[in-house]
């Protein structure tokens, strides 16, 4: 790979350049530009002229407020930079920002700039686009770990233009890439702000997007006057000198969750809101104020040379933030004074894009300095940290800005004992309302608050549910204990609710050691809340404590649209129905008896109809393969079409099915139609099979005949629910052995989600074994379920199982169950369950036929 650079002062000198650049056309030829001086007529000049010298040359380039070439900052200069390639493939596009949300730009330049091969790719946005945070979160989701990209803002040329452009012509409000694809590439990336961190650690106690409404409970604009000593909050000059004036762009702030990336405050100049530059920060995020220090971003370029100086380098490629201009002491020209040798060459940002010390992924940063080489070969290239021309700040103007920092922190904390002064006097009255109010074990809400907020609100819906046996768990374990598991499924059912059922404003109150009480308002509809008291129910009916060997058994007691009686018919319903042995009872308080959740939605007509109208449909979940990178197996799940074109999960009917006795009959027709769908497909289908299905005769032997009118059956997966106890073991096994003989894989479902009676699935000798979702669902936060899900794996692999993941909700427990050398992951991080008509077009996108998978 060779680069050779050049400054273009006027659209004429163009020929000059041609004539003299050594420039072959025998590879693949990028031509760099940025410019800070020319207009969209006289860039098109340079295009044509540039097509013309070099046929097949690809051309991207942007608008800038200052050039960098070889070390050296231009505003009156354009950089052109050629860059030759003879082993990699560059690939140039554009993408529209104004038509695309920033998750499907991610998505889109991740899918059409990245392939197993890619390893550098560069990204610039036009017009202040501020969404690069979102945009990176999407495009990281979908892209390798070890990509490097750089980039970021460009800024407008000296006439306010701002513009990207390529051979195809100029793009406003557009994104522009250039992706390097060559694995075998040499590669180095490095980004550093020179920040130290010098004040206390603040909240962002409300936020609203990029908006930050509140400060520790103070409103923004005035937590920041307060902070800085300023009156005026109104938008400055980025390139204005004195700290004084442009405050906040001398002390940007450092999030806890994003150590070394600086962010800016800024204000908007017509309503005076306070914002976060190019992020959105999450309510109660973390912050300090922090300082640009010269003396840092010298070590930092220490390391990067001695770094540097280890790598190969034939280009290299620096874009840097226009406020270093003015912070540090000028350190945009005098940071990259050692990399001149290289041929540092870029463009000043207005926002910059990097990673940062040990963070990996590339983030959207402000105030930073982003270096980025690549090489084809061994070339290696003098790099010495002893040519840093430091220019350090003198005494005083160190101790001005010292004093300004210190200054205000102390009137912050002054204005904080206020505040504590103050919160001090209110202090025995919160107490005392917390003693009054909240169950001293759990800390919930309790009774007394129930009953005070029935009162005052218009709560008519609650479902007890108690722990059966709690008080023998209790004493067995000790209250202590018994209340952090009653406070741990508490908090189960409340993530539930606000994730799948957030419209119902459900609360949850403490009824005593062994119950808690979940209640909706008059507001909520009462199907929705019966229908969330079912799917609690079904989902967390038992709750393994794996630690413990202990399984916690919930009773649920649900009332709907009672009045001022709601705490009293609960306890009449519960004393009513001690020695009732159903675990799930709905209480009708007009008729004064017991129901089932079945009947009040009349369960059997829709089960009934389903049957008679053939409205039982297949879904399918793909599957992914973490070797080949392919989606080759899906899992059939049931659905029921109801009359109303409403579409039923098994979650609302199949414990209603068991009950009324229509579960084979259903399951049945299920299975034939998976039969039907995959007899001649060539991917592989997994067919859940429960106790009841295997323990039928009927069932068997209707599986048996498809099996052997089909023949070739070893694209067929039987899953049997590991959680599921079978009356005669030696019924499954005999049923495990006569399906292997059509070819047919057997997989252990929800593994781990019960006792695991090892000896039992070593006589199985699964094919698969599919790690029990709520095991995987934690395993990022949770160094026990890591332990579970570790050890699951290493059983598999010493009898030679493959594993399955399901539940991968995201890229963090995806990249944890490849880590962990996971075969096959499953989870709507994938896809959700599709319908059979969508399969087709699904394969079509998702697996290309050079065995190369495209990101969706």
């Amino acid at each position: 790979m060779k680069s050779s650079s050049y400054l273009l002062g006027e659209p004429s000198e163009i020929d000059d350049i041609i004539a003299r650049a050594d420039v072959r056309c025998d590879g693949t030829l990028l031509c760099l530009i940025h410019t800070p001086i020319f207009s969209e007529s006289e860039i098109f000049q340079i295009i044509a002229k540039l097509e013309v010298a070099y046929p097949g040359c690809q051309i991207a380039g942007t608008t800038t407020s200052h050039a960098i070439y070889y070390g050296k900052i231009y505003d009156d200069k354009c950089l052109i930079e050629f860059i030759e390639a003879r082993q990699t493939d560059i690939q140039v596009e554009t993408f529209d920002q104004v038509n695309n949300t920033p998750a499907l730009l991610g998505e889109k330049a991740a899918e059409f700039m990245i392939t197993p091969k890619t390893c550098v790719m560069m990204a610039f946005f036009t017009n202040g686009y501020g969404n690069i945070d979102d945009f990176l979160r999407s495009f990281n989701a979908r892209t390798p770990h070890n990509l490097k990209v750089t980039g970021g803002l460009c800024g407008s040329n000296r006439s306010g233009e701002n513009f990207v452009f390529t051979n195809h012509g100029i793009a406003h409000d557009s994104l522009l890439c250039v992706s390097f694809h060559n694995p075998e590439i040499y590669t180095y990336a490095d980004s550093f702000t020179g920040m130290e961190v010098v004040h206390e650690c603040y909240e962002m106690t409300d936020v609203d997007g990029t908006y930050v409404n509140e400060i520790d409970g103070y409103p923004a604009a005035d937590w920041l006057k307060s902070i800085f000593g300023v009156n005026n909050l109104s938008t400055v000059d980025y390139l204005s000198v004195s700290a004084d004036e442009n405050v906040l762009f001398r002390f940007p702030i450092e999030f806890d969750s994003s150590r070394g990336i600086a962010h800016l405050f800024n204000v908007e100049e017509d309503t005076g809101r306070v914002l976060v530059y190019n992020y959105h920060p999450p309510i109660g995020s973390k912050f300090r104020l922090a300082f640009i220090n010269s003396e840092t971003i010298a070590d930092r370029c220490v390391k990067a040379c001695a770094d540097l100086s280890r790598t190969p380098i034939e280009v290299c490629f620096c874009y840097s933030c226009i406020l270093r201009m003015v912070l540090a002491g000028n350190s945009a020209e005098w940071e990259l004074s050692p990399f001149i040798k290289a041929g540092i060459s870029g463009a000043l940002m207005m926002g910059e894009i990097g990673a940062v010390d040990d963070l990996g992924k590339p983030s959207a940063l402000t105030e930073a300095c982003c270096i980025l080489t690549v090489a084809e070969n061994r070339r290696y290239v003098s790099v010495n940290a002893g040519s840093l021309k430091l220019r350090r700040f003198s005494d005083e103007a160190h101790r001005d800005t010292w004093n300004h920092i210190l200054r205000f922190q102390n009137k912050s904390i002054a204005d904080k004992n206020t505040i504590l002064q103050s919160a001090v006097s209110n202090l025995e009255e919160r107490r005392a309302e917390t003693l009054l109010y909240r169950d001293a074990a759990t800390g919930r809400p309790n009774l007394k608050r129930l009953m005070k907020d029935c009162d005052e609100t218009d709560i008519n819906k609650a479902c007890l549910v108690t722990v059966e046996k709690g008080n023998m768990a209790s004493a067995h374990f000790g209250e202590e204990v018994f209340a952090r598991i009653i406070q741990r499924n508490i908090i189960k059912f409340e993530k539930y609710l606000d994730i799948h059922f957030a419209e119902l404003s459900a609360v949850i109150y403490a009824f005593d050691e062994t119950s808690f009480i979940i209640t909706a308002k008059k507001s909520a509809k009462a199907m929705d809340f019966l229908c969330a008291m079912q799917e609690l129910f079904i989902k967390f009916g038992t709750i393994n404590i794996i630690n413990l060997s202990y399984t916690c058994i919930h009773r649920f007691i649900s009332i709907k649209n009672e009045g001022s009686n709601l705490i009293e018919s609960l306890k009449i319903c519960y004393n009513r129905n001690a020695n009732n042995p159903d675990r799930f009872i709905v209480y009708e308080s007009d008729e004064k008896y017991e129901d089932t959740m079945d009947d009040a939605f009349k369960k059997t007509k829709l089960l009934t109809e389903a049957i008679e109208n053939d409205s039982i449909v297949p879904y399918f979940q793909p599957i992914y393969d973490n070797d080949t990178e392919r989606i080759e197996k899906f899992e059939a799940l049931i659905r029921i079409k109801g009359a109303d074109g409403r579409l039923y999960f098994p979650g609302q009917f199949l414990e209603s099915a068991k009950e009324y006795r229509l579960y084979l009959q259903i399951s049945s027709i299920m299975i034939n139609k998976v039969f039907d769908l995959f007899e001649n497909r060539k991917e592989s289908v997994s067919i859940n099979l429960s106790a009841y299905d295997i323990n039928s005769s009927s069932v068997r032997n209707m599986i048996y005949r498809r099996l052997e009118r089909i023949g070739d059956c070893s694209h067929f997966i039987f899953e049997v629910l590991e959680s599921e106890e079978f009356r005669d073991f030696e019924v499954l096994t005999k049923f495990i052995e006569k399906v292997r003989r059509y070819g047919v894989k057997i997989a252990i479902d929800d593994f781990g989600a019960g006792f695991s009676n090892l000896l039992e699935i070593a006589k199985i000798s699964p094919n698969f074994i599919k790690i029990d979702g709520q095991i995987v669902r934690e395993v990022v936060e949770s160094e026990m379920h890591r332990k579970i899900m570790d050890a699951i794996i290493e059983l598999a692999k010493s009898f030679e199982i493959e594993v399955i993941a399901e539940f991968i909700e995201n890229a963090a427990l995806q990249n944890y169950s490849q880590s962990k050398g996971v075969r096959y992951s499953q989870g709507y991080f994938f896809s959700p369950p599709i319908p059979y008509n969508e399969l087709d077009d699904f394969m079509k996108k998702y697996n290309t036929t050079d065995n190369e998978k495209i990101e969706v």
